[in-house]
């Protein structure tokens, strides 16, 4: 579990802090831990509390800007290895959640709860920072 915690933020964590500034990336990572940490000790009392609401938090985030075109993305064309990538993390992502989901019904303490806390909370901070990104550049551009 810590591996693989370990293994996809030491993936996603450079591309999404070249992406977006490193301070965002640790802001992201960091409250969404905490919150995640905090929904899954008040959910199920006996659950533990790490880190993995930040490491999936990252890769939510990760999931919606691989699948967001930028400027640069439309005048370039993917990869094999590129698309094979962002496919991977996106399956990933989606694979976690689900798993995840189905594991709320088990009896044993888990952190399925911070898990999908992570995500959605990585997702949605995503959703706003390209909402935001374009917005100011529509506003540039009809200034």
């Amino acid at each position: 579990h810590i591996t693989f915690n370990a293994m996809m933020i030491l993936v996603v964590a450079p591309w999404i802090e070249r992406r977006s500034g490193p301070h965002a990336m640790l802001l992201v990572f960091l409250l969404c831990g905490m919150v995640a940490a905090v929904v899954q000790c008040a959910v199920r009392d006996k659950g533990t509390c790490g880190a993995s609401g930040g490491a999936t938090a990252l890769m939510g985030w990760a999931s919606v800007m691989v699948l967001s075109p930028t400027p640069l993305m439309t005048r370039l064309r993917l990869s094999t290895a590129q698309f094979t990538w962002r496919l991977t993390l996106v399956g990933v992502t989606v694979g976690g959640a689900w798993m995840s989901i189905r594991g709320l019904a088990a009896p044993s303490p888990s952190g399925d709860i911070a898990h999908l806390v992570g995500i959605l909370i990585g997702v949605a901070a995503a959703v706003s920072t390209v909402m935001a990104t374009r917005l100011a550049q529509k506003r540039r551009l009809s200034a």
